[in-house]
């Protein structure tokens, strides 16, 4: 039996509207729809509520296309490593952005994925 988590997915995408830090609760969504937690149709239930919170800000003069790449524009504004937060990054400074970038990416990603199956 599937479950009704429509409320839940809901305060998401306004959180997502709002935060960017909420995509790192993805993985649990895409969870949630592997073990059949949630229909994948709630899936494009956040991208609708997301894409209603945008309308404001289209009608307010802001280009469509801009809303849709905000976060991906922001996090491509700084090829840094660190901005003086403390972090492991600081133990090489000068390195290779690219490189660093990438493998922590896919770090990140395999450590959330596995601590979602958990």
């Amino acid at each position: 039996m599937i479950e009704r988590n429509e409320n839940g997915l809901f305060a998401y995408a306004i959180s997502l509207a709002f935060k960017p830090q909420a995509i790192f609760f993805m993985p649990f969504v895409i969870v949630m729809v592997i073990k059949n937690k949630t229909a994948i149709r709630d899936i494009f239930f956040i991208l609708v509520v997301f894409m209603a919170l945008l309308v404001p800000a289209y009608l307010a003069g802001r280009p469509f296309k801009d809303l849709l790449l905000i976060y991906f524009n922001m996090a491509n504004q700084f090829k840094t490593l660190t901005l003086n937060a403390p972090n492991i990054y600081q133990w090489f400074p000068g390195s290779e952005y690219s490189l660093f970038r990438k493998a922590s990416l896919i770090y990140s990603f395999i450590i959330a994925l596995s601590l979602v199956v958990l």
